[in-house]
């Protein structure tokens, strides 16, 4: 896990192949909601933003682009 961005109270964390241990710390030290630690953990979850009180649970997608020249 790294925190890429810390502005006050506002922090994003960018997690890659998160873990168990991972998904604990969301839910024990960050109080995520379980439904979002259960959308986390599926591998085929829709992009989308869900706010609560305390946070914002976003998931997002990336696709890596390559590409080879051709002489």
């Amino acid at each position: 896990m790294r925190e890429l961005i810390k502005i006050g109270r506002l922090r994003w964390l960018h997690v890659n192949n998160p873990d168990e241990r991972d998904f604990d710390e969301f839910e024990n030290k960050y109080h995520f909601h379980h439904l979002d630690i259960e959308d986390c953990k599926q591998t085929n979850q829709r992009p989308k933003i869900d706010i609560y009180d305390d946070y914002y649970f976003l998931v997002l997608r990336s696709e890596e682009h390559t590409s080879e020249l051709q002489s």
